[in-house]
């Protein structure tokens, strides 16, 4: 925007070829004023602009929202290995415990026999 004078302001818009073409041909056939003319260009392009804006918003929003679907299906599948994973160490931690249960239960048995053997020997002496 470009002051002249104290009165005058020269607005430059770049306006896409097709909006000015149909914002022409709707002035030329209903004889608009050249004032009203340009406000109807300019509102045309600037909502072809909130259009183009818009579409690339969404085109954006549209892969942002495909990453996340990508990231919480990764996170979803790492979530049930690991719950597996702990699953898997739970089940080993119940047969290391039986298996040390069974052995102390074991190692009791022949403390037991190993005394009785050397008491009969004690008694045989």
């Amino acid at each position: 925007m470009n002051l002249n004078n104290s009165d005058q302001i020269r607005l430059t818009v770049n306006i896409p070829e097709d909006i000015y073409s149909r914002v022409l041909h709707f002035i030329k056939t209903h004889g608009l004023e050249e004032a009203i003319a340009i406000q109807k260009i300019i509102s045309a392009g600037l909502l072809k602009l909130k259009i183009d804006t818009i579409k690339e918003e969404t085109a954006s929003l549209s892969f942002q929202i495909e990453n996340l679907r990508r990231e919480t299906k990764r996170f979803t599948e790492e979530n049930n290995n690991f719950e597996k994973l702990c699953s898997e160490s739970r089940m080993d931690n119940d047969y290391i415990y039986k298996r040390l249960e069974k052995l102390n239960s074991e190692n009791e048995e022949l403390e037991v026999l190993v005394k009785q053997i050397s008491s009969a020997e004690r008694k045989g002496n």
